[in-house]
């Protein structure tokens, strides 16, 4: 798409810092604006206020539940991530799981998953920064949702899974060693991804026990997002991508 692209357009604005090199091998102006995620990524209330709206008891490690907003996505992972729940609370009790809903997700399609499973499930809707940032550890699909996590500095893992069909398509026409935002950004592995057959309950558990018990370990993952946060910039990128249009536009 680069070389397509570069035929029709006068200057690439992108929102990734690790987009610039593929524009600028084909010769394509490019400049890097910003990601919108950097001004947006804050919680509106303090930590501890957010507990207590929640209902959330401070001495308790919290773990976030994000299957995703999309119905395939929630069908596929929410069961998955609800069984490897039912692991950690084994392992640790008295853990807390909450999950932000967002206004695109019915009630009806996480109640499914729910009812099959014993794991009591803080639903909270339309909150997503302050419930992300009560969490001690996420467990997330990949997208958006992985950078703005990161951006708050808190440890997760990324699993996701396909239809057999279009995973096999996937490995066949997509060449990149990482689908987590954070991992493609640091170009190095940051947190950990389950893809596919290693998506399973007893992996999920097990990544989410270990930062969860093991603080050194924790204090490494969150280093690593705070070099994503480092990377991706200041923000800024609506003004920033005013003045390239302007700048443009006076030349």
């Amino acid at each position: 798409r680069v070389v397509k692209y570069g035929k029709v357009i006068d200057m690439m604005a992108v929102i990734f810092p690790f987009e610039v090199p593929f524009y600028e091998k084909e010769n394509v102006p490019v400049r890097y604006v910003g990601h919108p995620s950097v001004e947006t990524a804050h919680a509106k209330r303090s930590r501890d206020e957010d507990f207590k709206e929640y209902g959330l008891a401070m001495n308790q490690p919290v773990v976030g539940i994000l299957p995703g907003s999309r119905t395939d996505e929630i069908n596929r992972m929410l069961p998955v991530m609800l069984r490897a729940a039912e692991r950690i609370q084994k392992e640790i009790p008295g853990v807390q799981f909450v999950l932000p809903q967002a206004d695109s997700v019915s009630d009806e399609l996480l109640q499914a998953s729910f009812q099959q499973s014993s794991i009591e499930v803080t639903n909270i809707k339309n909150q997503f920064h302050d419930v992300v940032q009560c969490c001690d550890a996420v467990m997330t699909v990949s997208g958006t949702a992985t950078l703005e996590i990161a951006l708050l500095n808190v440890p997760m893992l990324v699993a996701y899974k396909l239809s057999t069909i279009t995973y096999l398509l996937a490995k066949i026409l997509v060449d990149t060693e990482f689908i987590g935002l954070p991992n493609i950004i640091a170009g190095k592995s940051v947190v950990k991804e389950f893809i596919q057959y290693q998506a399973t309950p007893e992996n999920l558990a097990q990544e989410i026990i270990h930062l969860l018990t093991n603080k050194q370990y924790a204090a490494t993952v969150r280093d690593g997002l705070q070099t994503v946060k480092i990377e991706v910039g200041k923000g800024g990128g609506s003004e920033n991508m005013a003045e390239l249009a302007l700048e443009m536009l006076q030349d």
